[in-house]
């Protein structure tokens, strides 16, 4: 498919506009954030840093397809700020009190055959594919998925910060990487920053 950019959330920089944070959306003092109840499965403002990036598009009020939704704190927020919203995830998920239709589904299969003919203007996928098996096939059933000219929105650990350099320094490791995060997060796969666009070219998206 042509003319889809890859966006990539973990290239933003924080703004000034961030300071001034959505009333519905809480933190606690152990780091942990809510979205109207609905706990956010990431790191920080990731979230809104993906919505301000979707918004600067100024698509309007589009089809979009949140995979790996955990909660369903993100699908949430992208129906607030207009999006005609469904959802993918592998464990049992019920949003009806939020109109929000759940596909169960297996990221690691050929998950694009579950939705028929459907079509979205808009795919998110935020802290998913590091949990995948197969990049390349993520990226295939995402493109099949996706209408010409539309999105893919996604993030993944940032292994390339200073912070991440020293550890690998120090211990030959990767943070959020290893036995540990393997056994207790299902972090399978650690991804770079150069490698995403062109696992994505490979698939059909420039």
């Amino acid at each position: 498919m042509e003319n889809i950019p890859v966006c990539h959330p973990w290239k933003l920089k924080h703004t000034n506009s961030l300071e001034s944070r959505d009333k519905v959306e809480v933190w606690d003092n152990r780091g942990k954030g809510f979205y109207k109840g609905y706990k956010i499965q990431c790191v920080g403002k990731l979230h809104q840093l993906g919505m301000e990036m979707l918004n600067s598009l100024n698509l309007g009020k589009k089809r979009c397809l949140d995979l790996g939704a955990g909660s369903g704190a993100f699908s949430i927020r992208l129906k607030d700020n207009g999006f005609h919203v469904e959802c993918g995830e592998i464990e049992s998920l019920s949003l009806e009190n939020q109109n929000i239709k759940v596909h169960q589904i297996d990221l690691n299969s050929n998950f694009s055959t579950c939705f028929h003919c459907d079509v979205f203007n808009v795919i998110t996928c935020l802290e998913v594919i590091e949990h995948l098996e197969n990049a390349f096939n993520f990226f295939r059933q995402c493109n099949r998925l996706l209408s010409q000219g539309g999105y893919l929105l996604l993030s993944c650990p940032n292994i390339e910060s200073w912070m991440a350099r020293l550890l690998f320094l120090y211990s030959g490791r990767l943070p959020w990487f290893g036995e540990k995060y393997y056994r207790s997060m299902g972090h399978l796969i650690p991804h770079f920053s150069w490698q995403v666009p062109l696992i994505a070219a490979e698939c059909g998206f420039n």
